[in-house]
């Protein structure tokens, strides 16, 4: 495992869970809030970044931080051009899931950048009612998942996946 495999992205407000994780030898990068979100995600990373793969992520603007220390780790950077608002369905232009060649979320709401890069790497877009589609999600492996909607659960099986449904 090299380094990049040490690395989280986490909300700094629970200190339990990053001190936890730095005691599992990770190093711990925590988000900005992003003052135009509602209180409860303002530091939500499914609500500020996407990561695509091969060291490329999306971050929203206000990761000032983030996109320096990611851009000196060797990532490639890209900072959307949408402008996160408080209310729903504003608010999640990167909370979209990138997997197997694919990006499944609420397609009229993916960010500019996300639907580009679906076009130019051949990603397959799956549109889905869940707008929260990346907080809604636990990305276990390549082919399983944990999600608590069904809407989700019914699409991921039928890409099949292995699907654990919680409550």
């Amino acid at each position: 495992m090299d380094n990049s495999d040490k690395n989280v992205l986490v909300s700094p407000l629970n200190r339990e869970v990053v001190e936890n994780l730095k005691s599992y030898g990770f190093t711990v990068i925590t988000t900005q809030p992003n003052e135009n979100l509602a209180e409860p995600v303002k530091y939500h990373p499914d609500m500020l970044v996407s990561y695509i793969g091969k060291k490329k992520i999306i971050i929203d603007k206000s990761q000032i931080y983030l996109c320096h220390f990611l851009k000196n780790s060797g990532f490639d950077v890209i900072l959307s051009s949408q402008d996160l608002k408080h209310d729903y369905p504003f608010d999640i232009g990167l909370n979209a899931i990138i997997l197997q060649k694919m990006i499944i979320g609420l397609k009229e709401h993916i960010s500019k950048e996300l639907l580009q890069l679906s076009k130019i790497n051949n990603l397959k877009l799956i549109n889905c009612r869940q707008g929260y589609t990346k907080c809604s999600c636990v990305i276990i492996s390549e082919k399983v998942v944990i999600t608590s909607d069904e809407n989700l659960k019914m699409i991921f099986q039928n890409l099949g996946f292995d699907v654990l449904k919680t409550r």
